[in-house]
């Protein structure tokens, strides 16, 4: 095999920085609308589209501040560079920027400088070192850097097409009654359940005033959902609790113990008549099937006249009585088959979020 021969280069040496245009606001980009992208600090979703271009050939870019900065990407087509965006443009004639994407990402990422509002200045990096394969006469070995390239781009589309089936497994809506003979009929939540309504008082000022041991939930669905501890308590019930504001209408059950609620959601548990024949924790899965097509939102609350008329299918027996055992027997198969679905997903997130960067030279 024939050995390499590698000289460093600083980036300075390779590429000049030049950073996007300000003036790309999201105003004066909807005042200009059109089709051309704009790319500024937005990694995740497009930022604009407006009516017309600064550039029509591949150039690498880095993000320069915010959540995301140091991300690098090439842009393609015709597009503009907004402010919280630079360009590197290749001092070299024939740099293949897909290579330098993967190759100098770490790097970027070492050198943002972190704090409220995280910033990556070219003047920063611009010194920095990278080792380069280069010739007998010392020029980079332009068709190496394309071969390497190429690998890794298989790579980085490989980790695409993870993360297209994590996200088709993700969206898929789990029927267990496709592939049961149960029985079921369809109730209203306002025929099976009573309700009650948050507590307008806790506020995080009260809360923080009246700190003690009972959780107060929110209407958040992720991370942390309590809002505090309080030295008082509304409810000690097995319930289902209901966001009203925010991502509204989604369920989650609640075991029996002390605590209240904030304004931003409801409780909601069984009608004396129904109390020992409804099983809350399989009532979750049914109330998340009649509720997915709502569409409940800030702008569309899921108040409770809304959630009254919600549609719960409930397994019953032959004579048309809500049953507990079939309710059980569901609620085992779901568990099962969530817990095989966040098994498949958990693996396929760490191969998808993988870091793939080209190792040094």
């Amino acid at each position: 095999m024939d050995s390499i021969i590698i000289k460093k280069f600083a980036l300075s040496e390779l590429f000049s920085s030049e950073r996007g245009n300000s003036k790309l606001t999201k105003a004066y980009c909807n005042k200009h609308k059109g089709k051309y992208e704009v790319y500024t600090g937005s990694t995740k979703t497009s930022f604009a589209f407006i009516d017309t271009f600064a550039y029509s050939k591949p150039l690498l870019t880095y993000t320069t501040d915010g959540e995301y900065a140091g991300s690098l990407k090439v842009l393609e087509g015709k597009y503009s560079v907004g402010g919280h965006r630079a360009i590197l443009k290749p001092i070299i004639n024939g740099l293949p920027l897909l290579y330098f994407k993967f190759a100098l990402q770490s790097l970027f990422f070492e050198n943002v400088k972190r704090g409220d509002v995280p910033s990556l200045i070219w003047s920063n990096i611009s010194r920095k070192e990278i080792t380069l394969p280069v010739n007998n006469v010392g020029e980079i070995d332009i068709k190496k850097l394309e071969n390497i390239a190429k690998e890794y781009q298989k790579l980085s589309d490989m980790k695409q097409k993870l993360y297209n089936q994590y996200e088709k497994i993700n969206s898929v809506d789990i029927d267990i009654f496709k592939s049961s003979s149960t029985k079921r009929k369809v109730f209203l939540v306002e025929d099976i359940l009573n309700t009650k309504g948050g507590n307008n008082k806790l506020t995080l000022k009260y809360i923080n005033q009246n700190q003690g041991e009972y959780p107060v939930y929110s209407a958040k669905t992720k991370g942390n959902v309590v809002k505090g501890y309080c030295n008082t308590f509304d409810f000690d019930m097995e319930c289902i609790r209901i966001t009203r504001n925010g991502k509204a209408g989604v369920p989650f059950y609640q075991k029996k113990h002390k605590f209240s609620i904030s304004e931003d959601a409801r409780i909601y548990y069984p009608k004396e008549k129904y109390a020992k024949c409804l099983n809350l924790e399989y009532l979750v899965y049914a109330l998340k099937e009649g509720l997915k097509y709502k569409g409940f939102s800030w702008n569309n609350k899921a108040g409770k006249a809304k959630i009254n008329k919600i549609p719960i299918l409930l397994p019953v027996t032959h004579n048309g009585e809500i049953d507990l055992e079939a309710q059980k027997q569901l609620l085992s198969s779901l568990k099962n088959i969530e817990q095989v679905k966040s098994m498949i997903l958990a693996n396929l997130k760490k191969l998808y979020t993988k870091d793939i960067e080209i190792q040094k030279l």
